[in-house]
């Protein structure tokens, strides 16, 4: 336990600092997605402070009572019901940008289920916590299957974002004739590889440690940084689109790209009375980027 709370307050200090280079880099980003990430984050800090609260219980003020130990506390709030909440929140995201770039209502739709049925799950899993109250009677309760759904639901929600993801990022960049976009596209389908299937793994690490070790907390490291892993990988995703002008990547020019949305082509079809766009033959996916600034060296001659 003293583990997953030292991975806990590692991944939120991770979390600020990406917090702070999103809101530094990226102030022109709609309003909703800044709140988005706001809120976020105060759910990971009301979730790092209530895990903290029990820390304290479990090993200062009752350190060497088992009866401490045992007890659930304030972990059926922290655990199921905030991590639900900050999962469903990135899955939903996860399932608008996929129904952006394709159009696809059925993905969307599937990943949003899951993820109301992730925090349902969460949700009922944190009130019968509190209402066994002990850690030892979690595998005789609805606690058991309750979490193992929940658990399951998540796994499976990412494999499927993950998926999509990459397929349909995939899809774009085929169509894509623009070198830095391009580029973007490539560093989007990478993160979203990595972020998804650790995502995914950890998810499915804390459900065979809560089935084959019951007798352990060894489910508790996992289970407990699922949040804040969401949030970090999320912010990872949005804080992909910058680069350092002058860094190590040798390209003719240095883009810097402070936001891009992916237009469906029906929708340029609407746009374009308003502004010039361009549009494939094909109907194809048009990557539009906002606040694009191309800087090309400037060589000088000696006199």
């Amino acid at each position: 336990m003293i583990f997953a709370q030292l991975f806990n307050w590692m991944l939120f200090g991770m979390l600020g600092i990406q917090s702070y280079l999103y809101y530094v880099a990226f102030p022109e980003d709609p309003l909703k997605r800044k709140c988005l990430v706001a809120f976020m984050v105060m759910i990971e800090a009301a979730q790092l402070g209530i895990a903290t609260y029990d820390a304290f219980r479990i090993f200062g003020k009752g350190w060497g009572n088992f009866y401490e130990l045992d007890k659930i506390g304030l972990q059926g709030l922290s655990l199921p019901i905030l991590a639900g909440i900050t999962s469903c929140l990135c899955q939903l995201f996860y399932a608008t940008r996929i129904y952006a770039i394709s159009g696809n209502h059925w993905i969307s739709g599937i990943i949003s289920i899951l993820a109301a049925v992730d925090v349902a799950f969460g949700t009922y899993e944190g009130i019968q916590c509190f209402v066994i109250g002990y850690l030892t009677r979690i595998r005789h309760s609805n606690v058991f299957w309750a979490a193992i759904l929940w658990a399951g639901s998540n796994a499976l929600c990412h494999i499927i974002i993950t998926w999509s993801m990459f397929y349909y990022l995939l899809q774009a960049k085929k169509r894509i004739a623009m070198k830095q976009t391009g580029s973007l596209l490539t560093r989007l389908i990478r993160l979203t590889l990595e972020t998804g299937f650790l995502c995914a793994a950890i998810n499915l690490l804390a459900l065979v440690l809560f089935v084959a070790s019951q007798k352990t907390l060894l489910y508790l490291v996992p289970l407990t940084i699922t949040s804040k892993l969401y949030s970090n990988c999320l912010l990872a995703l949005l804080n992909s689109r910058f680069k350092i002008v002058g860094g190590r990547e040798e390209v003719e020019g240095q883009e810097h790209v402070s936001s891009f949305n992916i237009v469906r082509g029906s929708e340029l079809l609407r746009k374009a009375r308003n502004g010039p766009y361009s549009m494939n033959q094909d109907g194809g996916i048009i990557v539009e980027i906002d606040h694009f600034t191309d800087i090309s060296p400037c060589h000088t001659r000696g006199g």
